[in-house]
């Protein structure tokens, strides 16, 4: 290349960045990462001199960073030696290279019975804890069977053998075995732990053929990540290992949960030091395995290798389709339960898949059949005294929680006395949507610097005893009329990158008071769907209540589900006639003027007044309302 220029190259890990100088010349070449600036083409150097592509239409090559780190000191050091600065390092003896064989290998070279006997090995290192039947250990097995490219019978003869050695739960009959290899080869690449690299060796990633010990490097980490993948979070319909906006996230119980660092760490401190790597005898040139060394270092250079390599960008909204959507199954149709996903329009159950990015979920499976909940009915009425349309409003405000539906850009205020059933309503919405789903912030917290950090991955906001009211107030409004409106906000996050999402949070006001809130434009006040309580049952409460609603679960779910289908065949909620008045008291606590211009002035063409005595005309209406903060003539 030129004197000046730059060579752009993709890592597939992080990098620092490192400068080499020269005594008599300065700066020979710089490894540059992260913080530095590029003036990119087309531009002019300060010198003059244009900036240009020399290959316009060429990607950059994917490499390991540290072969590049140490490609970078070769050449920094051959400058040197040419500027007499630095000796010529003596020649080393070099070792003769096997002939390069193809990758893969034909596997008709290696023997069925020793291909086997190296599958058993690679099986009894799995060390997947069985959940329930085993069925996905006995997958892993089945991916080992086809990476060593071992036929039906072979196969079969295998997973015996080592069922015999490390037994499943159950017995798996051999049609169910077979099928496991069929769903295998559609994520695994036959014959791929038998391939060797240019110099005959077994290729990083896969397994020594006499211990079955993964064979990795410290240095190219991109088979680390691969094969962690592969040994721990390979699904027969895909990967269950993401990294979502900077967090490591697992498929559980149906939906992706976030995995602490330290404990991705702990099976990687084992996983490593069960390992190998290639190291050089200098005595016998020959390459030779030994030991990997699993210590900080290399645990979190694997740990960065897997996030990038599971990397999903938080654009990717929760529910989504990671592969190519089944036909007539839009996301936010879906209700994800403990086993199964339930499409809501149609009442069908559709496998639990990894595919299906949620990080919501039920905590257990619906039941069409399960009966009325009659506590729950009677306690609905008891709270409403037959006001209908403000029961219809909550039901179908449970249903429009339970899937990823944030349409309808409606917060729920829910007012009424102490002891009116408001916190029972919330504990059940809580329980009936899982506990994981639901967060509960303050109003004051919301306003905080990190205060949208607990919202992330939260279906429910429940903010108990609410207050509208104090300093940060205008900010509390700006991020309800943000999130309630769908709109992506960049999220500050303690100890972590700060993020840009679209929240799927949806909020629940539980108040005693109606809300002051300092939005003249109504705006907020708009976003609202109101539920009034107006009986208290301080002294008298039924301590048991929760625990007996609770038992219905089931059969609340399918009233939810009812209030989901009218909704959406409805496309909006309806407020409760019983509630205007509350509409109307709300919008003129947050815009006190639109209330005095409808109350005491005539609106019109042609119409005039002084300021002076609209101010005055303005006091005037405050102290009759009975409002203690008057603003200036000027505002």
């Amino acid at each position: 290349g030129k004197p000046r220029s730059h060579w752009i190259y993709r890592v597939s890990a992080p990098a620092a960045t490192k400068k080499f100088r020269s005594k008599s010349a300065g700066m020979l070449v710089e490894f540059r990462s992260t913080g530095m600036q590029t003036v990119f083409p087309p531009s002019t150097h300060e010198s003059g001199e244009l900036i240009g592509w020399e290959q316009a239409e060429s990607e950059p090559a994917t490499v390991d960073p540290g072969e590049l780190l140490d490609c970078v000191h070769q050449l920094a050091d051959a400058v040197k030696v040419e500027l007499g600065e630095k000796q010529p390092a003596p020649e080393k003896k070099k070792r003769p290279k096997p002939a390069p064989q193809s990758t893969p290998v034909a596997t008709t070279t290696i023997d069925p019975a020793d291909r086997s006997s190296r599958c058993l090995a690679a099986m009894l290192r799995i060390r997947i804890t069985d959940q329930r039947d085993g069925s996905h250990r006995l997958f892993v097995a089945a991916c080992r069977a086809v990476e060593y490219d071992l036929d039906d019978a072979a196969a079969l003869a295998t997973i015996r053998e080592y069922a015999q050695q490390k037994p499943f739960p159950k017995s798996w009959s051999d049609e169910e075995v077979i099928r496991r290899v069929r769903d295998a080869e559609g994520q695994c690449q036959r014959g791929k732990a038998l391939e060797l690299d240019a110099e005959g060796c077994t290729a990083l990633g896969g397994r020594d053929p006499q211990t079955g010990r993964l064979i990795l490097s410290p240095k190219k980490t991109l088979p680390t990540a691969e094969a962690y993948v592969r040994d721990f979070h390979l699904h027969r319909e895909g990967r269950s290992l993401q990294c979502y906006a900077g967090l490591i996230m697992e498929w559980r119980g149906n939906r992706y949960c976030e995995v602490e660092d330290n404990a991705v760490k702990k099976r990687l401190q084992v996983w490593l030091h069960e390992s190998l790597r290639y190291v050089f005898n200098r005595r016998t040139e020959e390459m030779e395995l030994v030991g990997y060394e699993s210590n900080p270092g290399t645990i979190n250079s694997a740990l960065e290798s897997i996030r990038a390599y599971t990397h999903l960008p938080a654009t990717v909204a929760s529910p989504s389709w990671l592969g190519s959507a089944p036909r007539n199954l839009p996301p936010n149709e879906i209700l994800p339960c403990r086993s199964t996903l339930l499409h809501l329009p149609t009442m069908q159950h559709y496998p639990a898949t990894p595919e299906f990015f949620t990080v919501n979920a039920l905590e257990f499976d619906p039941d069409p059949a399960a009966p009325s909940p009659m506590s729950w009915h009677q306690f609905l009425h008891q709270l409403f005294d037959g006001d209908i349309e403000s029961l219809d409003l909550l039901q179908e405000w449970f249903g429009y929680c339970l899937t990823g539906d944030t349409s309808q850009q409606k917060m729920l205020l829910m007012v009424g006395p102490k002891r009116s059933g408001k916190g029972t309503i919330a504990r059940v919405l809580t329980r009936l949507i899982g506990n994981g789903n639901v967060s509960g912030p303050t109003t004051s917290s919301l306003a905080g610097p990190f205060g949208l950090q607990p919202l992330i991955r939260k279906t429910l906001a429940i903010v108990s005893d609410a207050r509208f009211h104090g300093e940060n107030i205008a900010t509390v409004v700006e991020r309800l009329l943000c999130i309630s409106g769908e709109d992506a906000l960049t999220v500050d996050r303690k100890h972590m990158t700060s993020v840009t999402m679209k929240l799927p949070t949806r909020f629940m006001f539980l108040t005693n008071e109606f809300p002051r809130l300092t939005d003249a434009s109504g705006a907020l006040a708009g976003r609202f769907v109101i539920l009034r309580l107006t009986e208290s049952f301080y002294g008298k409460e039924d301590t048991g209540l929760t625990d007996r609603l609770l038992g219905e679960l089931p059969g609340i779910l399918n009233w939810a589900i009812e209030g989901w289908k009218r909704l959406r065949e409805r496309g909006h909620f309806v407020m409760p006639s019983s509630v205007r008045d509350v509409v109307r008291e709300i919008e003129d606590l947050s815009s006190p003027v639109s209330a005095f211009v409808r109350d005491a002035c005539v609106v019109g063409p042609g119409h005039r007044i002084s300021v002076d005595s609209l101010y005055s005309a303005w006091k005037q209406w405050c102290e009759g309302e009975g409002r203690q903060a008057v603003t200036t003539k000027q505002t």
